[in-house]
C-alpha cells in the first residue's frame, strides 16, 4: 500500500511540475514582409524561416501564416526573448516587426521571394 501511494504522489507531482513548466512559455505574433505568392508549396520561405526559428534555444514550435503575413512563435522566455526571435528571422531575409532582414541573405532568397 506505501508502494502504490508512493507511485501516485509521484505521478501527481510529475502533472503538476509539467502543467507549470509549460503555463511559463509565451507566444508572440510578429509582422513580417513576406512577398512569395506561394510560400506554403515552396521550399525557400515557409520552411527556411520555421526551421531557423526551431533552431533558437527556447522556441518551442513556429508557424509562418503566409497569408497573413505573420510568424507566430511559441517560446520560453527564461530562455530566449523576442528579440533574439527577431534577429533569427532577420537572418533568414525577411523583416520581423522594427527588425530589417539582413541585406545579404535577402539577396540569396529566390526571386519570388523578393519584393516586386
Amino acid at each position: 500500500m506505501k508502494t502504490f501511494k508512493l507511485i501516485i504522489s509521484i505521478f501527481i507531482l510529475s502533472v503538476v511540475l509539467t502543467s507549470c513548466s509549460q503555463s511559463g512559455g509565451k507566444s508572440v505574433s510578429l509582422k513580417t514582409e513576406i512577398y512569395c505568392d506561394h510560400c506554403e508549396e515552396c521550399e525557400s520561405c515557409k520552411p527556411r524561416v520555421e526551421n531557423a526559428l526551431k533552431k533558437v534555444d527556447g522556441v518551442e514550435s513556429a508557424e509562418m501564416k503566409v497569408n497573413e503575413k505573420t510568424i507566430v512563435v511559441n517560446y520560453d522566455p527564461a530562455k530566449t526573448d523576442e528579440q533574439k526571435i527577431k534577429e533569427a528571422i532577420a537572418q533568414t531575409g525577411f523583416d520581423a516587426g522594427d527588425v530589417k532582414a539582413d541585406a545579404t541573405a535577402y539577396d540569396n532568397l529566390d526571386d519570388c521571394c523578393k519584393k516586386k
